[in-house]
């Protein structure tokens, strides 16, 4: 029995995800004989008339099978998670009880009874580490091996099993003005991009520009969007799911803590970001917030708690960016309650990076590899495994030293750090102590070193997600980035 019939060339494309009209289709010609579905009568503002799908969207309303969001829409086209697929299933089939029991997920999820009944029915099961993956988008092949159970059918030669979830392979993209349109050269292996698209911004002198909004409170904060939907279309033919990012306020503790602790201020950024991610279509949102006063931990909480509510009901992903906890940390690591965090975020991003950095005494690795394994084995401690995506620099640091003092630091990205080396005539060499190449050379009483990132300290790094199984890796950021590196990337997550 085919259950797919497959592209022009007859591939059935079993690992590439599926979309929400997609699966629906399916379900419904799977549960109900065709003469039932007819001519629908009101579809979804989102479905034209003259659609492929029309009748199928239309008949899904009908039987309640989906509901659409507030405004209305089915927003066919969007890959459709795992979540979405057990509420499609559980009102076409009316299935109930069951008690599910996953890692990820315990009685208090909004739709546990859901993912217990569809469990329950042996329609759709768990990944082998005990994770459900609620948010997971679903693939060809496993919505194929769903459809399969729910009609009984046995393949006689390898089925399309339900594999473990495809990792996520995210970078940020930093973008500082309004206007850019594109994401640039094609990212083999990257399926999310992080665009940095919006930010809290205290009130100065100047005026404000014409892409910044004043938000509600007592203090006077905007909102600056420097989105574009073209970028949005631009990714999305890429195949690359858009995460944007919302940043604090400069990264300045008092200004963090004047937000922060303003009601009217949060709401209205809040309310800002849930018009975002309609405006653009977005996928997710990635909270940025850094450099925040130790006794505002709780209210940050509090407010990563409120836009996990609205990332919730627009049915986007929500992850949240973390330092490495220090007990010296301070404003920029005593400021995450990470656990907490974990508990209201999709995914948690632990920026293992900068143990060296612009401020550092004494030069040495961005992030060295045992470093880099000992901040994820210690996040570990409060943040499940299904949830930590791992943060990876593509850029290095030049450290210029007089005396054994470093007198210049400056970040650089793969290629100019290996273009140096080559003007400097100098070869690098492994240490095994980083777990990186590394270069030194002497010139104008001056100690140059450099600690690169290229292909093996990538591979090295990425070794720390297959050990400890996490969903992924962000990394920060695409502009420092050789074009290679990206296959490297992909090579290794897919081991």
């Amino acid at each position: 029995m085919g259950i797919f019939k497959g592209d022009d060339n007859g591939n059935a494309n079993l690992a590439d995800n599926i979309k929400r009209i997609e699966f629906l289709t399916l379900l419904i010609r799977a549960v109900y004989n065709e003469a039932d579905i007819g001519d629908g009568s009101k579809s979804f503002v989102d479905v034209p008339y003259d659609s492929w799908y029309y009748d199928i969207a239309s008949f899904a309303k009908q039987k309640g099978i989906v509901l659409g969001d507030e405004s209305g829409r089915l927003m066919p086209e969007n890959s459709i998670k795992r979540e979405e697929i057990v509420l499609m299933l559980v009102r076409a089939l009316e299935l109930k009880g069951g008690s599910a029991k996953f890692t990820d997920i315990d009685q208090k999820y909004l739709y546990y009874n859901e993912i217990s009944a569809a469990v329950e029915s042996g329609i759709i099961r768990g990944y082998q580490d005990g994770s459900f993956c609620p948010q997971n988008l679903a693939t060809r092949g496993e919505a194929a091996t769903m459809i399969a159970r729910m009609l009984g059918v046995e393949f006689e030669d390898n089925p399309p099993v339900e594999n473990d979830a495809e990792k996520i392979n995210l970078t940020w993209h930093h973008i500082t003005r309004v206007g850019t349109t594109t994401t640039g050269e094609y990212m083999d292996g990257v399926n999310v991009i992080s665009p940095t698209w919006f930010r809290i911004r205290s009130f100065t002198d100047e005026k404000p520009a014409s892409y910044e909004y004043k938000l509600d409170g007592d203090n006077i904060y905007y909102f600056q969007d420097i989105g574009n939907k073209e970028y949005i279309n631009d990714a999305h033919k890429k195949g690359y799911k858009v995460w944007a990012l919302f940043k604090s306020n400069d990264f300045s503790p008092r200004n963090n803590s004047g937000f922060l602790n303003d009601p009217d201020a949060r709401r209205s950024a809040i309310e800002k970001i849930y018009e975002m991610i309609n405006k653009y279509s977005l996928d997710g949102i990635n909270m940025d917030f850094e450099n925040m006063l130790v006794e505002d931990k709780d209210i940050y909480t509090q407010f990563v708690k409120e836009m996990s509510a609205v990332t919730k009901k627009a049915g986007v992903v929500l992850s949240v960016d973390v330092t490495k906890y220090s007990q010296f940390g301070g404003t920029w690591s005593l400021c995450y309650d990470r656990k907490k965090i974990a508990e209201y975020a999709d995914y948690v991003v632990l920026m293992a990076y900068d143990q060296h950095g612009v401020s550092s005494s004494e030069a040495g690795s961005v992030a060295d590899l045992n470093w880099a394994e000992q901040a994820t084995i210690q996040t570990l401690d409060e943040v499940p495994a299904h949830k930590l995506i791992l943060g990876i620099p593509l850029y290095t640091r030049l450290w210029q030293s007089q005396n054994s003092k470093v007198i210049r630091t400056n970040a650089i990205g793969m290629q100019t750090a290996q273009d140096r080396l080559e003007q400097e005539q100098v070869k690098a060499v492994y240490d095994e102590r980083t777990g990186q190449n590394y270069a030194s050379w002497e010139k104008e009483d001056s100690l140059f070193e450099i600690w690169l990132e290229d292909e093996t300290s990538i591979t090295n790094r990425l070794s720390i997600v297959e050990k400890y199984q996490l969903p992924g890796v962000a990394s920060w950021s695409k502009e420092f980035a050789k074009s290679q590196i990206w296959s490297v990337i992909n090579k290794n997550l897919r081991r």
